[in-house]
Parts: C-alpha cells; sequence; structure tokens
C-alpha cells in the first residue's frame, strides 16, 4: 500500500512538473497547460469541445496539414464543421491561408512549420487576420517548438498543442496542449477521463472536475513519458532560444545550400524567417540517395515526394558536410 501511495505521488508530480515546464516554454500559466498523451488527442479535445455555431462553421487549414490536425476535424463533419483544406505551393503557405479566412471562419489551424517541407507561417500574420474576423486560431508547434521559442500570451495565441518526442528531445507519449484562460470554460470536450478532476489525491471527490486545463486531462499518462518531457524542456529553459534556433537556422542554411551546388531541387525556402530545421530536396536519383543513407545510417523520412533531413542544434557542420557527401557519392555513381 505504501509503495502503492509512492508511485501516485511520484506520477503526480512528474506529470505535473512537466506542465510547469511547458508552460514556462510557451509563456503561459500552468493553469493554461493539459497533458495529453499526444497531438490527436489535443486537436481531438478542441474538434468535440468548440461550439460549432451554424453561421460560423468554417475550419480552414493546408492541405498538407499532417493528419493529427486534419482528422479530428473530418470527424467533427458530423457536427456541423465545414472543413476546408486550403490547396497551395509549399512556400505560399501563409498567404493561402489569410486568404481563406472570412466571416464564416470559427477556426484556423496552421503548423508553426510544415512537417512536409518545413515552411515556417508567419504566425502573426495570421493570428491578425482571423482574430479581425473573429475567428480562434489553433498552432501545432511540433516541428518548431524547441529550435524556436515564443510567447503565446504575447502573440495572443488561443489554442497551441506540442509533442515532446523530436524537437524537444523526449520521448513518445507526452504531449500538451495550451488552452487560452478565458477559453478553458467554453471548451466542452467530448472525451474525458478520470484525472480531469480537481484533486488527484482526494478520492472522495473525484466527481469534482477541474477548474483550469487540467479538465482536458483524459485517463492514465505514460509517466516514463512526462518525466522524460520535465528533463529535455528543463534543458531548452536553460539555453538562450535565439543560439538554439540560430544554430539551426545555421545548419540548415549549410544544408541547403550544398543540395543545391549538387542540382537537387531543394523545396524549403531559404529566407530563414520562412523556415527552420526541416529540410526537403528532391533528385532524380532518390532511391539510390536513400540506400546510401541507409547503409550510412543517416536519419530521414520520405514525405511530400522528398527526402526530409533535419538537423538540430546539437549536430555539427561535420555531420551535415558528411551528409552532403553521401548525396554527392549516390548521384555520382
Amino acid at each position: 500500500m505504501l509503495a502503492e501511495r509512492r508511485f501516485d505521488k511520484l506520477w503526480v508530480e512528474g506529470v505535473e512538473l512537466s506542465r510547469s515546464a511547458f508552460a514556462a516554454l510557451v509563456g503561459a500559466s500552468v493553469e493554461e497547460v493539459a497533458a495529453t498523451p499526444n497531438v490527436s488527442i489535443a486537436s481531438s479535445i478542441l474538434a468535440t469541445g468548440l461550439s460549432i455555431p451554424p453561421n460560423r462553421n468554417k475550419v480552414v487549414m493546408s492541405e498538407h496539414e499532417f493528419p493529427s490536425n486534419i482528422n479530428p476535424w473530418l470527424a467533427a463533419q458530423s457536427r456541423g464543421v465545414d472543413v476546408v483544406l486550403v490547396k497551395h505551393p509549399p512556400a505560399q503557405y501563409t498567404k493561402a491561408i489569410c486568404d481563406a479566412i472570412d466571416d464564416r471562419t470559427l477556426l484556423v489551424c496552421v503548423s508553426h512549420v510544415l512537417n512536409q517541407y518545413g515552411v515556417r507561417v508567419d504566425l502573426p500574420c495570421v493570428l491578425e487576420t482571423a482574430h479581425r474576423f473573429g475567428a480562434y486560431v489553433y498552432v501545432d508547434a511540433y516541428q518548431s517548438l524547441g529550435p524556436s521559442r515564443f510567447d503565446v500570451h504575447k502573440l495572443d495565441i488561443d489554442f497551441l498543442s506540442c509533442g515532446t518526442a523530436k524537437w524537444l528531445l523526449g520521448i513518445e507519449g507526452a504531449a500538451f496542449l495550451y488552452v487560452r484562460r478565458d477559453l478553458v470554460d467554453a471548451l466542452e470536450p467530448g472525451v474525458a477521463g478520470w484525472m480531469g478532476v480537481e484533486d488527484l489525491s482526494r478520492y472522495e471527490e473525484w466527481w469534482r472536475r477541474a477548474r483550469d486545463a487540467r479538465r482536458f486531462h483524459t485517463g492514465t499518462l505514460a509517466l516514463l513519458a512526462f518525466t522524460a518531457a520535465y528533463h529535455s524542456l528543463s534543458i531548452f529553459l536553460s539555453l538562450d532560444p535565439s543560439t538554439v534556433e540560430s544554430r539551426c537556422l545555421h545548419l540548415s542554411g549549410i544544408l541547403i545550400e550544398g543540395l543545391r551546388d549538387l542540382g537537387c531541387e531543394v523545396r524549403t525556402p531559404f529566407d530563414p524567417k520562412d523556415r527552420l530545421g526541416i529540410v526537403n530536396f528532391w533528385h532524380s536519383k532518390m532511391d539510390a540517395i536513400c540506400r546510401s543513407f541507409d547503409a550510412n545510417r543517416v536519419r530521414y523520412s520520405i514525405r511530400g515526394g522528398g527526402i526530409r533531413l533535419s538537423p538540430h542544434a546539437f549536430n555539427t557542420e561535420e555531420e551535415v558536410e558528411k551528409v552532403l557527401a553521401i548525396v554527392r557519392h549516390a548521384i555520382a555513381a
């Protein structure tokens, strides 16, 4: 019994510590942050919890969005949601999204950085346009937070989610949802669980729902993932954000220039304000390049018909040059 109580205490503390660290990372209060197992659940909390007025039922997002953002809203079509998947060239991301917003728009869903092509959206532009039309903005920061830092209050972001398994150097099973404080009570999600209570230590009052963003907690969370999240988030909180971002931009810039010199078609913009860490490229010898990457243990993904590479701040110039040498050799073979 004592061991069980001790485990419960450690488990709750691990989640709460990571919530506090995430809040500090994005400039929020901890009362505005919920712990979720992944971004799909975070998106589903919004898709099932927002009221859908008949004259304001439009949800705008890019056709290049990750499925964790698209699918919950497609499922919400039965609630009257009109999902608008905007078609656009990757480089026209911001303009295409802003042009699609009108007075019927309920929510604009954007990835701060598109997972396929590494294009960074102009968040202030999207936020200003959406709020001018009376729409909310939901930001998926999975491919940017860590290398990039921003303040959700200063930007006036309504909702934001992020998992910790990639750029935040955590592991699968831990993610967070930020909900602007004045919107917490407006959400009544269709996904609920035993953790969304005011005080987990008072077993006799487990029916009393939490009054802050903890009310969006569902069931049992992964202690290991959230403990890891606390420690990885603490690393980023100890670093100068501008140094981390500058390092990622520097390395991805070397990679883009080198790939272009090798005759590759780079789909990621070169201008630092339009990208961050992800680099997507294509070459007619993609299969050979992938085989060479596999043989040399280079981690990559196939996204949007191209090869996606993601140098982080801990990588080195020598590693980037090694990748370029592998591509050069594969093309020449």
